[in-house]
């Protein structure tokens, strides 16, 4: 993979592109400095970025409660010199406590299987093919939620991830509650590789999602990301 990293780009490449889509200095000092737990409310806070091999916990930054992977692994120094997670095998999973939140920020890319969020019981993100929701199996609150690929507002219902690496937010139309990202319920394998995810218990406004998204579009080096 040289210095392209899991699905990467290299420096330069990606340089070029991140002037083209017109960050500002100001908008790159700001991505530098800030961090998700700038903001109030943060629930989770699971950043790979420095994970190791053999790991089978995950640091929640918001200190809350550690994520624990089941079947998936850490992937080192993948983009960008820094570790990913990947959650690519039969019943792979982060799993952790149940969150209930309202905002979600994700930066990540689809294998296959496409949950948001996963559950041992419920299937709030319930997928359809092709699009990130089901109409009718999805949960109200996640359908009528606010929902953002790359820095774009897309609808759920008919639209599915941007290709390739991403930055996915959502703020839903009311709490929900997950306790993991990959395998959904007994049945439902959702394959993934995870950089980062930020969950806050509050609904945030546009300018502090936009906040989240920058900072990991810059941190992971996203190269579709177009800030509006």
């Amino acid at each position: 993979m040289g210095n392209r990293g899991f699905y990467g780009f290299s420096g330069n490449q990606y340089q070029r592109s991140y002037n083209w889509l017109g960050w500002s200095s100001a908008v790159d000092s700001e991505a530098d400095t800030f961090r998700p737990n700038h903001l109030g409310g943060l629930n989770r806070w699971y950043d790979f970025a420095t994970s190791r091999a053999g790991d089978t916990t995950v640091v929640d930054r918001a200190g809350i409660a550690n994520g624990t992977l089941t079947g998936a692994f850490i992937w080192p120094s993948a983009r960008d010199g820094k570790s990913v997670c990947s959650i690519s095998t039969h019943q792979a999973r982060l799993g952790f406590t149940g969150i209930n939140f309202i905002t979600a920020i994700q930066c990540r890319v689809e294998i296959a299987g496409g949950y948001f969020f996963s559950d041992s019981s419920n299937h709030h993100f319930h997928p359809d093919v092709n699009v990130i929701l089901h109409p009718s199996f999805s949960h109200i609150n996640a359908r009528n939620g606010l929902w953002r690929t790359n820095g774009l507002r897309i609808n759920p219902l008919t639209q599915n991830y941007a290709g390739g690496w991403h930055v996915t937010s959502v703020v839903c139309a009311g709490a929900l509650s997950q306790n993991r990202i990959g395998f959904d319920r007994t049945f439902n394998d959702s394959l993934v590789v995870l950089a980062e995810v930020a969950v806050y218990d509050r609904a945030l406004p546009l300018d502090e999602v936009r906040l989240v998204e920058r900072y990991m579009a810059h941190k992971w080096k996203i190269y579709g990301y177009s800030p509006d």
